[in-house]
This record gives C-alpha cells, structure tokens and sequence, in this order.
C-alpha cells in the first residue's frame, strides 16, 4: 500500500512538471520556446505553429488547474485527517498504557506515584522493574499476578476495550497506507477481543499477563526485546 501511495505521488509530481512545461512552452510569448532552442538547439518548425501552442497551453493549464484543486481539495484534507486520527490513536495508547500501569503497581505496591506511571511508559524501564530477580526468583510481575483481583482485572478489560474501540475507528476510517501496520492492528484488535473473557483463573490471568508483558515490554518470542515500541511504530506508518 505504502509504495502505490509513493508511485501516486510520483506520477502527480511529474504530471506537475509536464502539465508547467507544457504551459509555458505553449505560451503565446515564446520566451520558453525561445530559452529551450538556446540551451538544447531544438527548434522544431510547424506550418501550424499557432495552433499547437494554443494546445499545448491549454492542456497545460487546464492539468495545472486540476491538480491543485485534487490537492486542495483532496489530498489537504485527507492528509489532516489522517494526522487527526494517528495523533488519537497515540493518545489513546499512552491512556491505554497508563490506566493499565496504574493497575499494576496498585496490586504489586499497593500505592503509586503519577510520575512513576509516567517512567514506566517507556518499555526498558517497565521490563526491569517488573522483572524476575534471578537471585528470589520472584519478580513485581509475578506480584501483579498474584495480587490481581476482580475489580482491577475489570478495570483492565475496559481499558483494553476502550482502546480497542479507538483500533476498530481507525480501521474504519482512514485507509492506511502500510501494510504490516494494518495487519499488525488487525491482530491486536483480535487479541485484545479474545481477552475480554479473561477471569481470575491461573491459566487466564497468566495468558492476559503474557499479552501485556509483550506489549508493554516488546518482548517477541521469535526476536527477544526489540529496541522500539512496536505499537509506536505501527501507528507511524499509518
């Protein structure tokens, strides 16, 4: 999708540069006419010359005139917009990310800061507080597990549901240009659906807790941690 969007720019681009040539090399001064037989020496008679640089004007302006109209008219807009809805989609992801910290510090502390909420957005920062100590081979995650009750896992579901309201919008309304960003969304929007019906069972808590742990750290079981946020990333490329 992102290539067809970039080989569309290309071909409107160079229909600008045509559709300009064509005007001034069809005006009736032939200042252009005169300026490309002095740089290139092609200086093509015609017994009806009049004729075809009226055309050639004519065509080239009236192309001119239609693509700044498709970019004022359509391609303005549909830029703004697409811009509207990545800036909510980051917005709800950072919502997403802090309401559902909140929950888990609430069960592994007991008690938290906003500013320790907002240290723990980034991924590096969230995977060491929350990671297994080698040493007890107990971790804060595993506290967040242990501690989880009806009402936060409630309050996690209806984070995950917002947000993944906000996914289903945006699938919806805008036509995202890169592929792997819209099957990564369409992923994740099935994945946070099949969560809904998580309970405070082992299992369940466990395989909600595996969701989480992948997106708030980046951790992939085919590649480890990778360096950037991939729902970050995704968004980017809408």
């Amino acid at each position: 999708m992102l290539k067809r969007v970039r080989r569309l720019d290309g071909v409107l681009v160079a229909l600008f540069i045509v559709s300009a040539m064509f005007m001034l090399l069809g005006h009736e001064d032939p200042f252009a006419r005169d300026a490309l037989c002095g740089l290139t020496g092609f200086c093509p008679p015609s017994n009806h010359a009049a004729f075809w640089n009226k055309l050639a004007y004519d065509i080239g302006t009236g192309s001119l005139v239609s693509l700044v109209f498709y970019g004022l008219l359509i391609r303005m807009p549909e830029g703004q917009k697409r811009r509207g809805i990545k800036r909510s989609l980051e917005l709800h992801y950072r919502m997403f990310k802090k309401d559902s910290i909140a929950i888990f510090l609430g069960a592994a502390d007991g008690s938290y800061s906003p500013d320790q909420v907002d240290k723990l957005l980034d991924q590096a920062v969230f995977r060491d507080y929350f990671k297994r100590d080698p040493l007890t081979r107990l971790s804060k995650w595993d506290d967040v597990l242990n501690n989880m009750t009806a009402d936060n896992l409630r309050e996690l579901l209806t984070a995950m549901e917002v947000f993944r309201d906000e996914i289903s919008f945006v699938l919806s309304n805008t036509d995202i240009r890169s592929d792997d960003a819209f099957a990564f969304f369409k992923r994740l929007s099935s994945a946070i659906y099949f969560a809904k019906d998580a309970h405070l069972g082992y299992d369940s808590i466990k395989s909600l807790a595996g969701f989480y742990w992948a997106i708030f750290t980046g951790w992939d079981w085919a590649t480890g941690y990778p360096k950037k946020d991939i729902v970050k990333e995704m968004v980017q490329a809408i």
